[in-house]
């Protein structure tokens, strides 16, 4: 399994006038820490309430950004203030639903957004119905050198096998919904085989489980002592500083240490202050073979978000 400190990527939603920007706080590859702002305007903005929570003024140079279509603007200028060099950011964006008809112009505009001459990874949104010829059009934007690496999201077996029968080009990620309560075993399997990273987003079921009995008795558990200072990690230098470590897990570290023990790389949202720095603090515990298997047994098929099964 790679790195835990890579698999985590914390956003929290702000809302503002100005178009989004994302700005993570520290680490590389799907980073640590990251404050994801975003407009009331955009269309799928509605993860969490929007309210200023943490200025971006607050956070310490970004050394991985990760764009969507309706922040891309902001994400390119946040890189150019950060004075980070290019090569050690990674930034992320997708085509979106309705872009199938030119993925090439698609990304042509996404990156006339971020003024930058590539990104670092292109994901193709949903399985519509134009995702085969979209693909071969990812192909061509990875040959060029407009996108580093491609991949997908919201894509299923089927999806998944449909698209591995038709190109030599295995999908670098794919980010799907994925959580105890819709533990997608088998889809992790296929893509572990494949090479296939699994992506997962809504990690904490948006909050509808987190009182859960059966979760919360799992985090009694790990609840050890009284709160205090950790000391310093030299892999999360920033959440050390600003929030004192506690030996009582929460529900929604164990979801977010059950993901990356699992293998998934994750993306947990929150417009809280503490709760972006508690989700960051999942390294110094693990959860036990015994309550890991305890908690796939918590799957109900239970969807938050997009559900895939019936796309075309």
């Amino acid at each position: 399994m790679a790195d835990e400190a890579t698999a985590l990527v914390l956003t929290v939603k702000v809302a503002l006038v100005a178009p989004a920007a994302t700005v993570t706080l520290e680490g590389t590859l799907a980073a640590v820490v990251s404050l994801l702002e975003s407009v009331t305007c955009a269309p799928f903005a509605g993860a969490g309430p929007l309210s200023v929570t943490v200025p971006v003024e607050d956070c310490a140079p970004p050394t991985t950004l990760v764009g969507f279509s309706v922040n891309e603007e902001s994400v390119g200028g946040a890189i150019r203030k950060s004075g980070i060099p290019r090569e050690k950011i990674f930034v992320t964006t997708k085509l979106w639903n309705s872009d199938h008809g030119n993925p090439q112009r698609a990304l042509d505009t996404s990156l006339r957004k971020l003024k930058l001459d590539y990104v670092d990874l292109y994901l193709i949104h949903y399985p519509v119905r134009e995702r085969r010829q979209s693909w071969r059009a990812l192909e061509a934007l990875h040959a060029e050198g407009k996108a580093r690496s491609i991949g997908v999201s919201n894509f299923t077996i089927r999806h998944l096998t449909e698209l591995l029968a038709q190109t030599k080009t295995v999908p670098a990620v794919n980010q799907v919904e994925f959580h105890p309560y819709l533990y997608q075993r088998d889809l992790l399997d296929f893509c572990a085989g494949k090479g296939i990273v699994i992506e997962a987003y809504s990690p904490l079921t948006k909050g509808a489980r987190l009182k859960d009995p059966k979760l919360v008795a799992v985090a009694k558990k790990y609840t050890t002592g009284e709160p205090r200072p950790a000391p310093s990690r030299s892999r999360l230098p920033l959440v050390d500083r600003l929030f004192p470590r506690s030996e009582s897990k929460s529900t929604a570290q164990i979801l977010i240490r059950w993901a990356l023990q699992r293998g998934l790389m994750v993306i947990p949202k929150s417009a809280n202050r503490t709760r972006i720095f508690e989700n960051a603090d999942v390294f110094n515990f693990e959860i036990t073979a015994e309550d890991m298997r305890l908690l796939d047994g918590f799957n109900e098929n239970l969807r938050t978000c997009w559900d895939p099964t019936n796309a075309p």
